[in-house]
């Protein structure tokens, strides 16, 4: 979904096999869980949520899923159609610009895209939005954006900032 205008940088990445560091995989089986905060595992990535996003997380999703199941589960549509949307932002017009840009919703919680997220280093918690390539002991990348993280092998690394480079030429 979007409006892309160009394709400035694709990279093509290996099949799915798993869990292989050495070949640049580093798929992880599907996983919630919770330590420090909550990881919902997907592939080769990682989002953080503390236990109150997580709450309005699976709020959201079990709604958008309830909804669907009403629409008889389409593949696609032929104009998007929005199933979720965060706890207590419902019927905020979010393409509305004084609705999108208040940080507030209308029981003066502060907004889901408006906050500081968690994200983790070796147990300890933080709460900052953060770009970080992090070398891990075990050789491999970690790629943090905000409270998401992508693991990569230094193949991968060096591929995608090649790709970044060109992108912005």
């Amino acid at each position: 979904m979007g409006d892309i205008a160009k394709v400035a940088g694709t990279m093509k990445l290996p099949e799915p096999e798993g869990w292989n560091p050495p070949k640049g995989q580093f798929n992880l089986p599907f996983a919630i869980e919770l330590k420090e905060d909550w990881h919902i595992h997907w592939a080769d990535m990682r989002i953080e949520m503390t236990s109150k996003d997580f709450e309005g997380f699976a709020l959201a999703i079990g709604k958008s899923y309830e909804q669907w199941k009403k629409d008889g589960k389409p593949e696609t549509l032929p104009e998007m159609k929005r199933y979720g949307e965060w706890p207590g932002e419902d019927g905020m017009d979010h393409f509305k610009g004084d609705d999108r840009n208040n940080p507030y919703s209308p029981s003066k919680e502060l907004r889901f895209h408006f906050k500081k997220f968690p994200r983790t280093e070796s147990g300890k918690l933080f709460f900052e939005p953060i770009f970080q390539i992090e070398l891990q002991k075990a050789g491999w990348y970690h790629l943090h954006y905000k409270n998401f993280r992508i693991e990569m092998n230094k193949q991968m690394l060096k591929e995608m900032s090649e790709i970044f480079n060109k992108a912005t030429d």
